[in-house]
């Protein structure tokens, strides 16, 4: 009855959210990480320039579904519902069995009534059901933890060697979904002292949980040392969010309680470790400025209260997308008991009583400590909160159940609820305007206007993107973005305007020095246009589209050999691109080296490119007209001696 109840409920938040959500196929900011890792994955295997970002298990499972075709291996190829239907039913499924798991591990803590009750808090709740809709990793991390959680429970009543090894391997696996479980593995490897058994059995079958642990753990370290050539033991990104949920400031993104904003906040916090090559060592540079920053004691003891205020408001605060945005869109949310605000109180009175609720309560208490302790020690995110949600709702079913039991004492039932409606009036108090502040708050407007103009909603996207310059005046992508959009409303000396500014505010910045360049080039302004190209090159040499534009400039002025070494490397920047080796060739057929030239042809097609747009086919079709018709090279030039072509310069 759980499972179903809890996957109907899905069911019906998917399909209210495919047809009003702008970015249910669109993968945006964490979740575009996500899929892009798995794509690398699928297309280069296990990365070999550096260590993991992040822990590498959900990539690899979305990793799965691209290898089978259901989605592209493109990077940035545009919507995909299918593979974000895929990923989200499964998620789906996946929690809707979480919520069983967690009416079993009642059902042995506290009795039939609370296990029923337990399991419809996790169904029901607002950030359980939104995140199964979100290609992230929370769904997966709170099923392991909950299931880690229930072997644990069962294992200290009949203690059997591979139930201790299957404990370790599912913390494990949990571990390399997000590094955080590492707090909570000694206590489950503490779990069998809570059994009976002699000293040696238990010191034994603790020894399992360890080892089991630290086997699904070493391949991903060893891989990170392999291929990355670095010490990092799961993942490289604890350092820098240590410091984020931990330096001094008040603001959005030095608050404690969210990430930094992408765009100039997190480009300079990234700069702060510029000097050091390896990421152990800028992790560990961050570590080290976070301790720093909780060394006054003063600051230290305000920011975790409020954190700690944070974790049990009845506020949630957002990471990727704002949820009164959401809520807005979707009927299916709204109906949703609000956010975790319901539940909170409920967990709180269940955890103060939990001496009555609860019976063999050690374990689970050792668990929700640890995980609350992840967010005080790094910021307070609302898919951090969701694996507390999920344990919570054991000591909340049990508040219910009792609260509803009318063969229960009258005082009791009155004490829990007169402790819940206080602990909700009381955790309703919002001294810091936290929901002034967060209910619109988004960590990157731009990605999300981003994936709107990709739908075609260009005003929607217009208006994040103006969103982000009033989250940061100075904020050369969203420039960049808006100078885009004037450039599709032909609107020329707005979009010169936008682009002037973002290379303005950053001179690194090679996408605004290549559009500029574009728009410099289309507007008969080639001089201006190729110092524009010069300068994205140097700011990212492997970024490729500003290589081919200089190249277009110097074919048009005949200095092929140059023009080819600028396609040449584009193409071994993006080799998978096919625009790149298209130009190649045709420069070599203008080079009078029609060999070459249909070699390339051939490479290029034999290579599996991305979908060809447009101007790819076209390119294609007239090239392979040209060497049919003229096979050895154009008929209206003389070939050069050298056979290299002219040198002229552009502009003649």
């Amino acid at each position: 009855m759980i499972f179903l109840g809890a996957l109907l409920l899905r069911a019906v938040v998917l399909a209210d959210l495919s047809h009003n959500d702008p970015w249910f196929a669109n993968p945006v900011v964490d979740e575009r990480t996500n899929v892009e890792d798995a794509r690398k994955i699928v297309r280069v295997g296990i990365p070999n320039e550096k260590p993991y970002w992040k822990p590498p298990l959900y990539p690899h499972l979305l990793s799965i579904g691209i290898a089978l075709g259901i989605g592209s291996e493109q990077p940035n190829p545009g919507p995909e519902p299918r593979f974000s239907w895929v990923v989200k039913v499964g998620q789906a499924l996946l929690d809707s069995w979480t919520a069983v798991l967690i009416a079993a591990i009642a059902l042995r803590l506290a009795g039939r009534r609370p296990a029923i009750f337990a399991g419809a808090v996790h169904a029901l709740g607002f950030l359980p059901v939104y995140y199964c809709a979100q290609i992230l990793d929370t769904t997966l991390y709170v099923f392991l933890t909950i299931g880690t959680l229930r072997l644990a429970l069962a294992a200290t009543e009949e203690s059997m060697s591979s139930t201790w090894l299957a404990i370790g391997a599912a913390a494990g696996l949990a571990a390399i979904t997000r590094a955080t479980m590492l707090v909570s593995i000694p206590v489950f490897a503490l779990a069998p002292w809570l059994g009976s058994g002699s000293t040696k059995r238990r010191v034994r079958d603790g020894a399992l949980v360890l080892a089991a642990a630290v086997i699904v753990v070493l391949p991903v370290t060893l891989a990170n040392l392999r291929f990355g050539k670095d010490r990092v033991l799961i993942s490289s990104n604890g350092g820098v969010n240590f410091y984020i949920g931990n330096r001094r400031g008040g603001g959005v993104g030095a608050d404690g309680l969210t990430s930094v904003p992408a765009g100039p906040r997190w480009t300079a916090l990234l700069l702060e470790a510029r000097h050091l090559d390896r990421p152990s060592e800028r992790s560990a540079h961050y570590y080290g400025q976070g301790l720093e920053e909780l060394s006054h004691l003063r600051h230290a003891v305000g920011r975790i209260a409020t954190k700690l205020h944070a974790l049990v408001h009845s506020t949630d605060i957002p990471n990727n997308k704002s949820f009164v945005e959401e809520r807005r869109r979707s009927w299916s949310l709204r109906f949703l008991p609000g956010r975790s605000g319901v539940v909170i109180p409920l967990i709180l009175t269940g955890l103060i009583f939990s001496g009555v609720l609860l019976r063999r309560r050690a374990l689970l208490l050792g668990v929700i400590a640890t995980q609350a302790a992840i967010p005080l020690a790094f910021f307070v995110a609302a898919r951090y909160r969701v694996p507390l949600l999920a344990l919570g709702a054991i000591p909340a079913g049990a508040v219910l159940a009792s609260i509803f039991d009318r063969t229960a004492p009258t005082r009791r039932r009155a004490l829990l609820a007169g402790g819940t409606l206080f602990l909700a009036a009381l955790l309703g108090w919002d001294p810091h305007g936290w929901r002034e502040r967060f209910d619109d708050y988004v960590i990157d407007p731009v990605a999300l206007g981003f994936a709107l103009e990709q739908n075609g909603d260009i005003e929607g996207a217009r208006g994040w993107y103006q969103r982000a310059l009033l989250l940061d005046p100075v904020h050369p992508p969203a420039e960049v973005q808006l100078g885009s959009l004037a450039l599709i409303a032909k609107d020329l000396p707005e979009a010169e305007r936008h682009f002037r500014r973002a290379v303005e505010a950053d001179p690194d910045f090679s996408l605004a020095w290549n559009s500029l360049g574009a728009l410099l080039l289309g507007t008969g302004r080639p001089d201006e246009a190729f110092p524009s190209f010069e300068r994205a090159i140097a700011a990212d040499p492997h970024y490729a589209p500003p290589r081919a534009m200089l190249g277009q400039m110097l074919e048009s002025a005949g200095q092929y050999p140059k023009a080819r070494m600028n396609y040449e490397a584009a193409r071994r920047i993006e080799p998978r691109r096919s625009l790149y080796g298209l130009l190649e060739a045709r420069v070599l057929w203008r080079m009078y080296r029609p060999g070459p030239a249909r070699t390339l042809l051939a490479e290029v097609d034999r290579s599996k490119p991305f979908p060809p747009d447009e101007q790819e086919v076209k390119l294609r079709r007239e090239l392979v007209e040209d060497l049919e018709i003229w096979p050895d090279g154009p008929p209206t030039m003389t070939p050069p001696e050298s056979g290299e072509g002219g040198d002229e310069q552009p502009g003649g």
